[in-house]
């Protein structure tokens, strides 16, 4: 039996993107849009030697995609044109800075401080998470923040002070007051939240404990961000709803596969059904019946918006298809 192996979800007028694993177990970097009113899929590849391993929505129904040999590509009316060289990473420098280099035993790695949160080790310059907002696209990797004016075609880089690990899942959001939050799913193994400095590079580390299955801007105050935990393996059902400031969670009890903003309120998908949280109190409702677009297996209401289903976690738990709400829109400034 196929799984269907998607990692992001994202939505622009009436083409569905779907980006498949990239992460360091089956990796594949395919990159499928789908004419949903024509149920039609067709795959998006690169004219390079590289493989997809991010991407990011523009308006208009176009989108840049950032490869695994470091290139930034547009995709516009059915046509692939290369953008731009991403500059060179600071990986070497990160590894010297720590007195480590490619002969490195794990422990050495681990004991010198350079790795922050959890992940697979590999000395890769990985891109984890793109985000567009305007003329400008911000691209978190592995070593380093960079910002491209896709214009101007000027890049501004930010080293950053440790080393972020690849891992199976990693949903980021980038907040309004300077910071990026990126969590880490590993299944059965946790995860982590960070927060990483978009002008110094730091990177912190929020949260350990059970997988971070999604961030998202809080809804109801902008400033803030919301992060779901779950695990649902081989009978577990543990996670919850998080606000970065504060200890009580919002929801808590079952695993949450993701949360989402529709309408202003919070939704949240769990094993039980889908709960929307208005002023503080959250109404369950039963999962609609999925529609099959060219194999892709697609819900939608109108009481929480639409989503598509995973079998990524798969890789690492004992468990079936779960719902993967679509990505939105980021904002920044500065």
């Amino acid at each position: 039996m196929s799984m269907d192996l998607i990692e992001t979800a994202a939505f622009d007028e009436d083409t569905l993107w779907l980006l498949y694993s990239t992460g360091s177990l089956q990796p594949s970097g395919s990159l499928f849009s789908f004419d949903l009113p024509n149920r039609k899929r067709a795959e998006i590849s690169i004219p390079s030697y590289g493989t997809i391993e991010q991407f990011c929505t523009l308006p208009g129904g176009n989108i840049i995609v950032a490869s695994s040999n470091r290139e930034l590509w547009q995709y516009s009316s059915g046509k692939m044109e290369f953008l731009a060289t991403l500059p060179k990473s600071p990986l070497p420098a990160l590894l010297d800075r720590y007195g480590l280099d490619n002969q490195s035993t794990l422990r050495e790695v681990w004991e010198s401080g350079m790795v922050r949160g959890r992940g697979c080790l590999l000395f890769r310059d990985h891109i984890l998470k793109m985000f567009a907002n305007g003329r400008e696209i911000l691209i978190l990797t592995s070593s380093s923040l960079l910002r491209y004016d896709y214009v101007s075609g000027r890049w501004d880089i930010v080293n950053l002070l440790n080393l972020i690990p690849k891992a199976m899942r990693m949903p980021a959001v980038l907040s309004g007051n300077g910071y990026v939050y990126q969590g880490t799913c590993l299944g059965e193994d946790g995860g982590d939240l960070k927060r990483i400095d978009i002008k110094t590079g730091a990177v912190y580390i929020l949260y350990e404990g059970t997988q971070v299955t999604s961030v998202m801007r809080d809804p109801w105050n902008t400033s803030s961000v919301l992060f779901s935990t779950g695990t649902w393996h081989m009978g577990l059902n543990r996670g919850g709803i998080y606000h970065i400031r504060r200890r009580e969670p919002l929801f808590s009890g079952k695993a949450i596969y993701g949360i989402s903003s529709y309408q202003n309120d919070i939704i949240a998908a769990s094993p039980d059904g889908v709960y929307r949280f208005a002023n503080g109190i959250g109404f369950r409702f039963d999962y609609p019946d999925y529609s099959l677009y060219d194999g892709i297996r697609v819900g939608s209401d109108e009481q929480f918006g639409t989503f598509v289903l995973t079998d990524i976690y798969r890789h690492r738990m004992v468990c079936g298809s779960v719902p993967l709400f679509l990505e939105q829109e980021n904002e920044f400034s500065g």
